[in-house]
């Protein structure tokens, strides 16, 4: 027996209003606040050690080994950080490719197109920025700006950094341009957010390499 499962939605059936569109927008933030994201580990393990914070002691504790250098591949953190990061690297592809399909964003309301264009600037900052930390934690990464589909190789090779930071910085620039100067709330990125941490990657030494080198 067949039966149709009417709670099921994938990125073909979703997307019907702005509504739906801002809850896949919202789900692009998840990197940020999960655990192995920003809710603890790149701050607080992968950024430690420094000359603002320190991790006493020598265990065996992914947490202290870490910021002691003594990580090594297999160390569990490094995957789970890697992971959050493209899981919300792979949501931000899906809303920048679903978005400019939707009736709404070319005919709707000035409301409605306001309301997509800002979820739009937020989906390639986010992607922008997610890449900008892989690249800064890990140098080349796999590099991919298409959502993922049943049956694609998920094991891509390593792309040179200077490509990736090309998009990094593109996506940043286009979503500063169409992101609000402020927005109701201080935990979703605006105009003047974006426009900060474009120019923090841009002080980092292999973006300004790659500045140096186009301009």
């Amino acid at each position: 027996m067949e039966v149709k499962a009417y709670s099921y939605f994938t990125s073909d059936n979703f997307f019907s209003n702005t509504d739906e569109a801002y809850m896949a927008t919202l789900g692009i933030y998840g990197a940020v606040s999960n655990f192995s994201g920003y809710g603890w580990y790149v701050p607080m393990v992968l950024d430690n050690d420094n000359d603002i914070s320190q991790i006493s002691g020598n265990s065996v504790d992914s947490w202290r080994v870490i910021p002691h250098y003594l990580g090594i591949p297999e160390t569990d953190i490094y995957y789970s950080t890697w992971s959050v990061l493209y899981q919300g690297i792979d949501r931000a592809n899906v809303v920048i490719e679903k978005i400019p399909q939707m009736t709404s964003f070319t005919s709707g309301t000035s409301d409605q197109k306001a309301s997509l264009n800002r979820m739009l600037g937020e989906a390639k900052f986010l992607r922008g920025f997610y890449y900008s930390e892989l690249v800064r934690l890990w140098g080349d990464v796999p590099f991919k700006t298409s959502s993922s589909k049943a049956g694609d190789n998920l094991k891509g090779a390593l792309t040179d950094r200077y490509e990736i930071y090309a998009q990094v910085i593109k996506d940043m620039q286009e979503a500063a341009d169409v992101l609000p100067t402020a927005l109701p709330t201080d935990e979703r990125i605006n105009k003047w957010g974006a426009k900060a941490m474009l120019a923090r990657v841009c002080l980092l030494p292999a973006a300004t390499r790659w500045l140096t080198t186009v301009l």
